[in-house]
């Protein structure tokens, strides 16, 4: 297994992150580098949709956690390959929202071959999203 972790905090509520997450996964754009999100039933564990990172093939998902204003996770399986993101919010001391992005790929391939394919390009974009919301400072972007 390896698993990478990326976490930034912004100024925006749980509430509206959250809100931006669901917008994003019914198929709203966030911004012109925004992946598109088809769901294929309801915003509930369980539903599949397609993901179609920026410029790339679409690839089908399935959500398997979902905690509303909390948790939300995806996983998606190629071949040997299985990767499941998983985006969760955590209300910040100070203010706003500490979001945490994992990455977790399981393989029965050579881990070599599954950190080499992370870092296409498939891997990273889903995180983009986050860059529409307003950040923690003028000096941290997030993303």
């Amino acid at each position: 297994m390896w698993t990478t972790d990326f976490t930034a905090t912004t100024t925006a509520s749980p509430g509206q992150v959250w809100a931006a997450l669901e917008a994003l996964h019914s198929g709203t754009a966030l911004g012109p580098n925004s992946d598109s999100f088809e769901l294929h039933g309801p915003f509930v564990a369980g539903t599949t949709l397609t993901v179609t990172p920026q410029g790339q093939d679409p690839m089908e998902s399935t959500i398997i956690d979902l905690e509303p204003g909390r948790v939300y996770a995806d996983q998606t399986r190629f071949s040997d390959l299985v990767l499941t993101f998983r985006h969760q919010l955590t209300p910040a001391l100070a203010g706003g929202t500490q979001v945490t992005h994992t990455l977790e790929i399981t393989a029965r391939v050579p881990m070599r071959s599954v950190r080499s394919w992370a870092r296409r390009p498939a891997a990273t974009s889903r995180w983009r999203w986050q860059n529409s919301l307003p950040p923690a400072s003028s000096s941290e972007a997030i993303g």
